[in-house]
């Protein structure tokens, strides 16, 4: 016996269901694929890399990242309302995540958005 899709384990052996994040699309004693990075997906036992959800935009996740809450906002945007918006002009985030952008120190500034 071989395990099906979404299950991974040896040819004879006990078949053991893909954790979230991962996927496994053919039968057979292979191991489970994880999600790319910028993706995620709760589902377990998936069978398809659709199952991984995109990361909302201008932002991304680890890979095998399990829920929507793996995904943090890029270098120069952060978390508003849902959505990773751009810093504003004079405003920077130098680190992934979705804390708020900081002001440029005195004497300096900058030129565009999502510095």
């Amino acid at each position: 016996c071989t395990c099906n899709a979404g299950y991974t384990g040896p040819d004879g052996g006990s078949c053991v269901a893909c954790a979230a994040g991962e996927y496994k699309p053919t039968a057979g004693p292979y191991a489970c694929a994880q999600c790319q990075t910028g993706k995620y997906s709760s589902a377990t036992a998936a069978t398809d890399e659709t199952t991984c959800s995109d990361c909302i935009a201008n932002s991304d996740s680890p890979m095998g990242s399990t829920s929507s809450s793996a995904c943090t906002c890029n270098k120069g945007y952060w978390k508003t309302g849902g959505a990773c918006e751009a810093c504003a002009v004079n405003t920077y985030k130098d680190a992934q995540g979705d804390g708020a952008c900081s002001s440029c120190p005195t004497g300096s500034g900058t030129k565009r958005v999502g510095a």
